[in-house]
């Protein structure tokens, strides 16, 4: 149930609706900010924001269709009518992403990697804070429930009303995903910043973002599956869509930095010891998925073991990007 915040007029304005709001300012504000950083124009990243937002709005309604096609009577219900139904996260990435490519088509910025680096931290930010809004509404919630009073409350669960009508305590999965999204906006603002100084030869356009892609895969790997309103493609529920595309964003993000670095350095042995370990990494993911919806009553095992697979996969990343930029004096993706 959405929690109003006030009435203007015959419109209610939701609790949620606020936080997401103050997401997105915040994710535009950052995206200047980092762009000001560059000492590059400000030109490309004030006309991305209304072309990203226009496009993520009507890219995450239709991907929530897509999963969620029971709650709407039709695609069309879906984009006239909003009192039902929810956006996917998902969609946010699709329109940002053809944004840029929109703005790198009619050429309002030559450096397309420039500019989404300037929008992965950026974006970190705005998903740590909207990610929030959850909390006045049912979305978002683990499918563990906690009997125990001291787990009752954050930042463990949060109340739910169950189909029964009586109030569980489910896994405050939003929380825990603002926590974590957080911790990687730290991360690539850091990283960011080192980009443009000290560790400049070591980066290369585009770097922050498919780094900001990799780290955040890993991170909802875990955490979506945590999730009990998780979207799937029709044909398939046993990983949700988020998973899906994580796991291939890695791996885009393993095969472009080790590349790069095999051009550079030659085929050495311990590229093979890498691969193997994004692919026991990934694959422990995977098991651990098949395993957690046999045993209901091992999330807390389950979870931890593909948090730790995740982790690796994460470092494995860095020590791929770390390889491939050592020693580069490029600029230019």
């Amino acid at each position: 149930m959405q929690q109003i915040a006030f009435i203007w007029e015959n419109t209610n304005i939701y609790w949620s609706g606020i936080i997401i709001a103050l997401g997105v300012l915040a994710a535009i504000l950052m995206t200047l900010s980092l762009r000001l950083a560059q000492g590059r124009s400000l030109a490309a990243p004030a006309l991305l924001a209304p072309v990203a937002i226009i496009f993520s709005f009507f890219a995450a309604r239709i991907i929530h269709w897509y999963c969620h096609y029971r709650l709407y009577d039709s695609l069309h219900t879906a984009l006239t009518d909003y009192s039902v139904g929810a956006f996917s996260l998902t969609g946010v990435f699709v329109g940002v992403i053809l944004a840029a490519l929109l703005l790198r088509g009619v050429r309002v910025t030559r450096h397309l990697g420039a500019l989404l680096d300037c929008a992965a931290p950026a974006g970190a930010l705005g998903i740590a804070v909207g990610r929030l809004s959850a909390y006045f509404n049912a979305y978002d919630r683990g499918k563990m429930v906690f009997t125990s009073e001291s787990y009752q409350g954050l930042p463990w669960s949060t109340a739910v009303e169950s189909s029964s009508g009586g109030v569980e305590w489910r896994f405050a999965t939003f929380f825990w995903e603002s926590g974590v999204t957080f911790i990687i906006f730290i991360i690539l603002t850091v990283l960011f910043l080192l980009s443009l100084r000290k560790l400049k030869a070591d980066f290369r356009e585009g770097d922050i973002f498919w780094l900001f892609l990799a780290l955040y895969g890993a991170a909802e790997i875990v955490l979506d599956s945590t999730r009990y309103d998780s979207s799937f493609l029709r044909s398939n529920g046993f990983v949700s869509l988020v998973q899906i595309i994580s796991a291939v964003t890695i791996v885009i993000a393993a095969v472009l930095f080790s590349v790069r670095g095999i051009r550079r350095r030659g085929l050495r042995p311990w590229y093979f010891l890498l691969w193997l370990l994004l692919l026991a990494a990934l694959s422990d993911a995977g098991y651990m998925e098949y395993y957690v919806q046999r045993h209901s009553d091992l999330y807390v095992f389950s979870y931890s073991i593909m948090s730790v697979g995740m982790l690796a996969a994460a470092a494995d990343i860095f020590i791929l990007h770390r390889a491939a930029a050592r020693g580069s004096n490029s600029t230019e993706n």
